[in-house]
């Protein structure tokens, strides 16, 4: 059982709509803090199983974190379905403000069990047109040539290179690169901004040039192919015929979530300033090899002495600064994951004491901890090398 939040006397009966706002944040809180997972690599592949099914009036299910489900009819298969993800701040605010916002209708004295799923579920659906973007193929192969010219010029053309010449050798190994909402080409097509370089903006076109760049620069280094695949809800099929024809990048088709459930712990995710709650999906089911991105895994200790999962990712991870470059990336950072968390699952495998610490690794479930890591309690670990973390 998940805590309840049923006012426990008649008075709260009345609570206003604020109060009863920050009652059900608060129920949210101590549902994540009981460290129940928002995702899963199940419940990901399940909705995305639901949103392609080409039966009429499919219902999808939704698994959500108090443990219940929520369930909708299926969009029309004419759109492109996508998928936003919410991570737990978002989440804890939604539940703050529903009553105030209309999410949630203050016309009960309880809180209901289904106000309870509703508030603790972590997906919106949302649709786009299909091929709303579309243009001429030709057009695009223009734009994509024109693309790699302004890429090549690129400071972070350069940055990227040397910092894979430096940074390398410190990566664990790496099966695939996953990237994540790089976006439609056809949305450059219309962009006559340039940056400081004088080139042509092309930012969607250059952010997929960064990508094959990255994975032939590590092929090459590690003398082996490494496969790349990408994701967007938005991609239009003449899209898919340039990615393919030019850089063999494989699609991941659908709403976004089967791509999510693709990552595991020999995977490089590539996802500038994303949209999706990726760092809680990270925190939540994997720890992948490496991630760029322009996010932050580096968090105030007092932050994460207040338990959030994704406030911990920066005991996982070294960070690394590549580049800035506002216009088509942002701040790009690369996350890599410590040797010290690659000993520590060799060792729970073999049952060997870990080299070069001052920890231990016990075989079993629940022995296993760092003395070296503020403390940090690892549990669980599994063959497919998934992790579960204790709050």
């Amino acid at each position: 059982m998940y805590p309840g939040i049923e006012p426990s006397n008649p008075m709260g009966d009345s609570l206003m709509p604020m109060m009863k706002g920050l009652r059900l944040a608060k129920y949210v809180k101590d549902v994540y803090k009981s460290n129940a997972g928002i995702y899963t690599r199940d419940m990901l592949l399940k909705l995305e199983e639901d949103l392609s099914s080409t039966e009429p009036s499919q219902l999808i299910k939704i698994s959500c974190m108090n443990g219940g489900f929520l369930t909708a009819v299926r969009p029309s298969m004419e759109y492109n379905i996508k998928v936003k993800m919410l991570d737990i701040n978002e989440m804890t605010e939604r539940a703050r403000t529903a009553f105030t916002s209309g999410f949630l209708k203050d016309e009960v004295y309880h809180f209901t069990e289904e106000q309870r799923t509703t508030i603790t579920c972590p997906i919106t659906i949302s649709t786009v047109l299909r091929d709303a973007k579309k243009h001429d193929l030709r057009e695009l192969e223009a734009a994509w040539n024109r693309g790699w010219l302004s890429w090549g010029k690129s400071p972070v053309h350069k940055a990227l290179l040397q910092a894979l010449k430096t940074l390398g050798p410190k990566m664990p190994e790496i099966s695939k690169v996953l990237c994540l909402g790089l976006g439609p080409l056809g949305g450059d097509l219309s962009s006559a901004k340039k940056p400081g370089d004088g080139q042509a903006n092309y930012r969607n076109i250059t952010q997929h040039m960064f990508a094959a760049t990255l994975t032939k620069t590590l092929s090459s280094r590690l003398k082996r192919r490494i496969p790349l695949m990408v994701s967007d809800p938005e991609y239009t099929e003449n899209d898919k015929k340039i990615l393919w024809i030019n850089e063999k990048m494989k699609v991941i088709e659908g709403s976004g979530a089967r791509a999510l459930a693709e990552i595991d712990s020999k995977t490089l995710v590539v996802c500038f300033n994303p949209s999706i709650a990726l760092k809680q999906v990270v925190s939540d089911f994997a720890k992948p090899a490496a991630m760029i991105w322009g996010q932050t895994v580096s968090t105030h200790k007092k932050r994460q002495r207040r338990g959030s999962r994704t406030c911990r990712l920066g005991d996982y991870y070294d960070e690394f600064v590549i580049a800035k470059e506002p216009i088509r990336f942002g701040k790009i950072n690369m996350c890599i994951r410590k040797q010290i968390i690659d000993d520590l699952a060799i060792a729970i495998e073999t049952e060997l004491e870990l080299p070069n610490t001052n920890g231990m690794a016990k075989h079993g479930w629940g022995n296993t901890h760092m003395d070296d890591m503020d403390g940090v309690v690892i549990v669980d670990y599994e063959p497919e090398d998934e992790w579960v973390f204790l709050d």
